[in-house]
């Protein structure tokens, strides 16, 4: 994301500061590999490459302050013209932290691969998804937040000497990640996974993964499509045991969410069948078990072992430091399950009233805090013989937003009224709510909001 700060040049180094800000770059004389400019738009572009490969863009600068800039650096600034055909055909490489993409022999874009959060290939494609600056994007209507690059399948199987075709040599796609990934915030994740759960049935994003745990971040690793979970996005993991049902979601809250093309995932559900049994063995340094522990206060095990769900949550818990949550003191009308059946929009799934928030599984996954809503509501159908078997819930949160959970049974009515007036939340058609499903015909609240209308002689 560009931002406007002020740079100053002397013999020790190049030193950027933000504007109105405390943020700054400083860039040592004896870091510096090259320099090189082109015009851009109304202004001079520079371009600095460092020793270690990182790739930096400074605009704005006259091409008057050339000379004296090589001058004060003791280094050649060479001219380095931009593509201007606006072809989106051409060569893309790796040099070090930055990727080159010419038109015509000349660059038509560099990026910075440490700006990359996400890095895969789908078949002959290479993505890249950088990440997203929510206070940036105040201020800034476009902003970059993905590029993909289409590499050729028969490019993939060339002999690098210019011999015959390799069979088994990894597609061209392929050997472009690898070279760009060790620079990418996405490779951090590298090296033996600290633990490892294969053939993890994932409901969203929906695909069977293998899970891998690294220091830093979580791998999912499916068959058309990859995700990496930094630590530091993982808000809650929250264990649900499904109910009717012999399985059990770990749901993992992300902020930000992972992507795919235009479709994000706040959340991301993990099923486990509840009667499998799972034992993992930490592969960790005692420093860095120790570090961590010291987070969580002591409650990461080298080893583990237990229900898959349970080892899965607890060595995620460890690992990124994130609050697990269970299901509470509610339980549903027959006394053995968590949630309440219901729909929401067209899809079936289930409302989990847990201690501090409303969690709907599953399409699409949604946390509702109680901190956020101002109301909720209970609305009894019109009678007969299908509708009075259900009734509707209808959350309200502050934000103006609502949500509108449809076909709870009738029997739920009584456990989720008096779980809700505990969480001391305001229920907006109160005295008949405490009434109980009865025969009334229509919510009074809903009237007053003109959801009904009708007429009466």
């Amino acid at each position: 994301m560009a931002a406007a700060g002020v740079l100053r040049v002397s013999g020790a180094g190049l030193q950027w500061k933000r504007a109105g800000g405390n943020k700054s770059l400083e860039v040592p004389a004896a870091e510096i590999k090259a320099l090189s400019w082109a015009h851009a738009q109304k202004a001079v572009l520079l371009v600095v490459q460092r020793k270690d490969g990182a790739l930096l863009q400074f605009t704005g600068l006259r091409e008057s302050d050339l000379a004296s800039l090589g001058e004060a650096l003791g280094r050649e600034v060479k001219p380095a013209p931009l593509a201007l055909s606006g072809h989106n055909w051409g060569e893309v490489r790796a040099e070090g932290a930055g990727l080159v993409f010419e038109v015509g022999g000349a660059p038509a874009f560099r990026l910075p691969l440490t700006d990359v959060v996400q890095a895969q290939q789908v078949r002959d494609d290479l993505v890249l998804e950088f990440a997203v600056d929510d206070a940036a994007a105040e201020r800034h209507a476009d902003a970059l937040t993905g590029v993909s690059f289409f590499v050729p399948s028969d490019a993939a199987k060339a002999d690098p000497e210019g011999g015959e075709p390799a069979g088994d040599a990894p597609s061209a796609a392929r050997r472009l990640l690898d070279a760009v990934l060790p620079f990418t915030d996405a490779g951090a994740a590298t090296g033996e996974a600290i633990a490892s759960f294969d053939g993890v049935g994932v409901l969203v994003p929906r695909g069977r993964f293998d899970c891998e745990m690294y220091a830093s971040s979580l791998k999912l690793l499916g068959q058309a499509q990859d995700f990496r979970v930094a630590y530091d996005t993982i808000l809650r993991i929250f264990v649900l045991p499904k109910a009717n049902v012999p399985q059990t979601l770990v749901a993992i809250s992300l902020d930000p969410p992972i992507r795919k093309g235009q479709t994000f995932y706040p959340h991301i559900l993990c099923q486990f069948p509840t009667d499998e049994q799972a034992s993992v063995e930490l592969d960790i340094s005692d420093e860095l078990l120790a570090a961590k522990n010291e987070k969580i206060g002591g409650k990461l095990r080298r080893s583990d072992a237990g229900p898959a769900s349970d080892v899965f949550a607890r060595a995620l818990r460890g690992l990124s430091g994130a609050k697990l949550t269970r299901p509470g003191t509610f339980r549903d009308a027959e006394g053995s399950g968590f949630a309440v059946k219901c729909s929401f929009k067209a899809d079936d799934g289930y409302l989990y009233p847990l201690e501090r928030a409303f969690f709907y599984i599953q399409k699409p996954p949604m946390l509702l805090v109680f901190d956020d809503i101002e109301a909720v509501e209970f609305m009894r159908h019109a009678q007969g013989a299908t509708a009075a078997k259900t009734f509707d819930l209808d959350v309200r949160m502050r934000n103006g937003q609502e949500y509108l959970f449809r076909g709870i049974p009738r029997g739920e009515w009584t456990n989720l009224f008096e779980f809700i007036r505990a969480k001391q939340l305001r229920i907006e058609n109160f005295k008949e709510a405490q009434q109980g499903p009865g025969t009334a015909a229509v919510s009074y609240a809903a009237l007053d909001r003109g959801r009904w209308c009708g007429f009466w002689v």
